[in-house]
């Protein structure tokens, strides 16, 4: 018998659709695009943001639902955005999210950005 809501061992063990993967992001203007990939659907979608600097845990981090297309997260940011990262739920709860990326530069729509991981 197997315990219910254990994810993991049903993915290794007996095939079970995957945990959604999502991509670096990447920069287009003022709007993020990262790319889903294998897992279910998301049926929730966030990118959290931060406009302070200093260690993530001590920043005010702020919310904004995100569009999603199966394929796709796209989001609009702040043009004061100093990290991000998307935070999202697939149709069976589980939490997935990508690493925390900090961008290099003042942020210009237009301009290329340095990204780094956090």
């Amino acid at each position: 018998m197997r315990i219910k809501g254990n994810r993991l061992a049903d993915i290794i063990f007996f095939g079970q659709t995957p945990l959604p993967r999502l991509g670096d992001p990447l920069i287009q203007g003022n709007e993020v695009i990262v790319r889903i990939s294998n897992g279910r659907k998301l049926k929730l979608a966030r990118l959290l943001y931060a406009l302070d600097k200093g260690k993530w845990n001590d920043r005010k981090w702020n919310m904004l639902l995100t569009r999603n297309n199966g394929i796709r997260l796209r989001q609009v940011f702040h043009i004061d955005t100093k990290t991000f990262f998307f935070a999202t739920i697939d149709e069976a709860g589980a939490h997935v999210s990508n690493h925390i990326r900090s961008i290099g530069s003042s942020l210009l729509v237009g301009q290329a950005l340095r990204l780094s991981k956090v």
